[in-house]
């Protein structure tokens, strides 16, 4: 085998490009196979109930979007951390190795959740059961240290395959970009197909998988195809084509011209934080949508060959489910009820003669006001899914379900015979009254499962599958945007960095615009919004991130000084970051759109209508400063 620090990279071409950036490419689609397969289960999986037949972790939408947002921010934080220790000390070649096999752990971390998740007998917190939360959130730590020296490292091995004026750089991201959204685009149909139907935690082993797969591949090509690319040591500093130089001379102070281009990478950080924080709804509020708010039901034809591929509708699931979740409330209404009389014969005395407040009383009227609540929220919620299955079931010519959501009265008389049959078992057994629950739930489950009538159930597909628009899209026009690119260039009609930016912002705006369309649609339809809403917005919001994500990957490259290539990668990723953060916020707190009513009041409508004014006036304010900022990258 050729010795690596004798190869120069750039020397053996596959379609005008060096054969090691199809190296980078191949090993950056596994890395996002596995990190995209995560992300697409990450909502479903936190908010699926404990007792459904694919349980979860039974977390409010809320919590699940706080914490997503919590993740995604450091995700893109930790590369800060992992580019100045690559710069400093270890390289480019070994963070990736490093992240890499970080990553794979981490996957098998969520996997292995499923274990001591299974004994949970409330909404799993570190309070109800701290196994499975610190195996879970051990996991996500995992991943996200591993992320942050892989990310910035293979992006900056990528720019050196090229010199510092070689006008293939833009083209040669967007083809990488490419790479990233192969990934992208098979992780939801493969991992959340697999989540979906055989359970959430053989979705994170199948991308676990994928982490793998990547690091044998570039493990095997990188010595014939890469040579020293990325192969730095301690003590020593990167030149601009790549190689390896002492670091030990002094290093000179910074120049005005490079000054001035870190300036530029830093404002536009910021312009990026308004395009991510709004483009990474895909992984919130669009997949809850996806879920509970469009239709996807499968034509008959099509269900008919393929019924093993596709799911029974969610919302007759979720209908069944609402009641039992009612019932299973009511148990709690009843128990409490109980539990609140005794505290009032106990203290009505001194209640009534020293006006004085009773702690257990107290204590115990607040928990019945709660299950009241819930089992109120439940029998909305059973009512809501049952219309929503019926409407869909008309649609395609089926009968209503001969289903019916009893009264508070009927499901209370019921819950407190049921309450005793379960508490006796639970005793004889030895057992939690939840595992119980849970195990008649599943067991009714699989009775109709096995009696079910292709000819009557309605049929639909993963709401993970809508996740891969996106990547899909991003392969079909990268090549496109890539070729249109050096077309302009050759030309000297080409954008510049700072104009397509403004173009991809104003793009995301029109994304989410569509999306307002679409939530009027889903309050008029019962839930039912047509298929093309998302659909449209994921590929404007595509068309709006090929302007925007591989041009800034491109540019950080090109701008940095070679010394602090790595950290300055790793600042990029930072605005991704705060947009990460921003992101999971504004959905935790305003993605339910139940608060926002100054416009359409039609449920999420006025939420995206903010997502869409959020871009454009982003956009046209970078449209204002492009000519400012194209005079500081000084490229003319």
């Amino acid at each position: 085998m050729e010795n690596s620090a004798q190869i120069n990279p750039r020397d053996r071409q596959f379609l005008g490009h060096p054969i090691g950036l199809w190296v980078l490419f191949t090993t950056e689609m596994w890395e996002r196979f596995c990190y995209y397969g995560m992300r697409a289960l990450l909502v479903l999986y936190l908010t699926s109930a404990l007792t459904a037949t694919n349980p979860g972790f039974g977390w409010t939408e809320k919590g699940a979007y706080h914490l997503y947002g919590w993740f995604t921010g450091l995700v893109y934080f930790f590369p800060l951390f992992g580019g100045l220790i690559a710069d400093r000390f270890i390289g480019p070649h070994r963070s990736v190795v490093f992240g890499g096999i970080l990553m794979a752990l981490g996957e098998l971390a969520l996997w292995g959740t499923e274990i001591f998740r299974a004994h949970a007998d409330s909404a799993i917190s570190f309070g109800s059961s701290p196994s499975t939360f610190v195996v879970f959130i051990a996991g996500l730590a995992l991943i996200t240290v591993g992320n942050g020296f892989f990310k910035p490292c293979i992006s900056v091995m990528v720019s050196q395959l090229y010199g510092p004026e070689d006008k293939r750089r833009d083209a040669a991201f967007t083809y990488f970009y490419m790479g990233i959204n192969v990934g992208a685009f098979l992780a939801p149909f493969v991992a959340g197909t697999v989540a979906e139907k055989f359970g959430w935690h053989w979705g994170f082993g199948v991308a676990s998988l994928g982490m793998i797969f990547g690091l044998c591949t570039y493990s095997f090509l990188r010595p014939k195809y890469l040579g020293h690319i990325g192969m730095v040591q301690r003590g020593e500093t990167v030149s601009a084509d790549g190689s390896a130089v002492s670091g030990s001379a002094p290093k000179a102070p910074l120049t005005r011209k490079e000054i001035d281009r870190i300036g530029v990478i830093l404002i536009l950080s910021v312009f990026s934080i308004a395009f991510w924080s709004v483009f990474e709804q895909a992984g919130s509020s669009l997949t809850t949508f996806a879920k509970k708010e469009t239709n996807r039901v499968v034509p008959k034809e099509i269900a008919g060959q393929f019924s093993g591929v596709f799911l029974p509708n969610e919302d007759e699931n979720d209908a069944a489910a609402a009641i039992e979740d009612t019932k299973r409330n009511i148990l709690e209404v009843s128990r409490t009820l109980d539990l609140v009389n005794r505290q009032v014969e106990e203290t009505r005395t001194e209640l009534l003669e020293e006006r004085r407040a009773d702690g257990d009383f107290a204590a115990a009227a607040a928990e019945f006001t709660d299950s009241v609540h819930n089992a109120a929220d439940s029998i909305q919620a059973a009512s809501s899914a049952l219309e929503k299955a019926n409407v869909a079931r008309s649609k395609i010519g089926f009968e209503p379900l001969d289903l019916a959501v009893p009264s508070m009265d009927e499901l209370l008389t019921e819950a407190r015979a049921d309450r005793e049959r379960v508490r006796r078992r639970a005793e004889e057994e030895g057992r939690s009254e939840n595992d119980i629950l849970r195990e008649e739930a599943a067991a009714k489950d699989e009775a109709r499962m096995k009696n079910l009538d292709p000819a009557k159930t309605v049929w639909t597909f993963p709401s993970t599958w809508y996740q891969s628009v996106n990547p899909l899209v991003v392969v079909i026009l990268g090549p496109i945007f890539a070729g249109l690119w050096l077309f302009l260039g050759k030309r000297n009609l080409e954008p510049s960095t700072p104009v397509k930016f403004g173009i991809g912002l104003v793009v995301l705006s029109m994304a989410f615009l569509f999306m307002v369309g679409g939530a009027v649609h889903s309050s008029e339809t019962a839930g039912n919004a047509a298929a093309h809403w998302l659909l449209i917005t994921y590929v404007l919001c595509t068309v709006g991130e090929l302007c925007l994500s591989p041009v800034g990957l491109s540019m950080v490259t090109r701008l940095s000084p070679p010394r602090y290539a790595s950290f300055l990668m790793g600042l990029w990723f930072l605005s991704s970051a705060v947009a990460g953060y921003l992101s999971g916020t504004l959905a935790s707190f305003l993605g339910a759109g139940d608060s926002l009513a100054f416009c359409f009041k039609k449920g999420m409508a006025d939420y995206f209508l903010i997502l869409a004014a959020v871009p454009f006036a982003a956009g046209i304010i970078m449209f204002l400063i492009a000519p400012l900022l194209r005079r500081m990258m000084h490229e003319d």
